[in-house]
């Protein structure tokens, strides 16, 4: 997978972020974003994921777009359901790489893990026309008293499809999680639990998948394939 580094400039997060994505002319393609786009590059091989899945017919009509967390300071402070973080996806960082003014078909899909999974289940439910595809790998649910959970309300999510999964061993609670000590009380697992239940009641198509691990990205990489998978379907 030939990827393009580029740096995008955002008014909404008066900053820049580092992307690499697939080259494409064709405004109509839809994307597969991924957040955290370092941790799919670097640690989870995601090129390598991807092109296996490709050969079997998955992902070959979307083009991939690995975002940077531009550093844990700015992770945590864009990744919180922070509406200005979802507005750059939305309104600079897509149009800025398809050009398109109009919404593919099928819309985009958008991936994340832990805090980024958190962002991208925000983002999806914000803007549910534009990510009606969402993988969120153990996100963090439990952020500020899990209020994503109690905010969904009545969103409009009955066209998404939303994959959740969470580890059985992320059982941790009163933890300190740094460089902003971002206070998580309750632990991963029943967090998780706890937003698929919320998602369901949206009447969104939700999977809810649980793997015999901890907070690991190994284990985030073993099931990503199956996550982009029944995502696509």
């Amino acid at each position: 997978m030939k990827l393009i580094k580029r740096a995008i400039s955002s008014e909404a997060l008066a900053a820049s972020r580092t992307v690499w994505f697939e080259p494409g002319d064709n405004p109509a393609t839809p994307l597969c974003l991924f957040l955290d786009g370092e941790f799919y590059l670097d640690s989870m091989h995601a090129q390598k994921a991807i092109a296996a899945m490709r050969k079997k017919g998955v992902l070959t009509d979307r083009r991939c777009v690995f975002l940077s967390h531009g550093g844990m300071q700015a992770r945590h402070e864009d990744m919180t359901c922070n509406p200005r973080y979802s507005q750059f996806l939305v309104k600079e960082l897509i149009p800025a790489l398809s050009g398109a003014r109009k919404l593919p078909a099928d819309g985009h899909l958008i991936v994340g893990l832990s805090l980024g999974g958190l962002a991208a289940a925000f983002a999806a439910v914000r803007f549910p026309r534009v990510f009606p595809r969402l993988v969120s790998q153990s996100p963090s649910a439990w952020w500020k008293d899990e209020w994503l959970a109690r905010h969904l309300g009545k969103s409009p999510l009955g066209k998404s499809r939303i994959w959740v999964s969470v580890g059985l061993k992320e059982t941790d609670t009163d933890v300190r999680h740094s460089p902003t000590g971002l206070h998580q009380v309750a632990n991963q697992l029943d967090s998780c639990r706890r937003l698929t239940t919320a998602l369901q009641k949206t009447q969104a198509t939700v999977r809810f998948s649980t793997f015999d691990g901890g907070h690991d990205m190994k284990c985030w990489k073993k099931e990503l394939p199956d996550a982009l998978g029944w995502v696509s379907t």
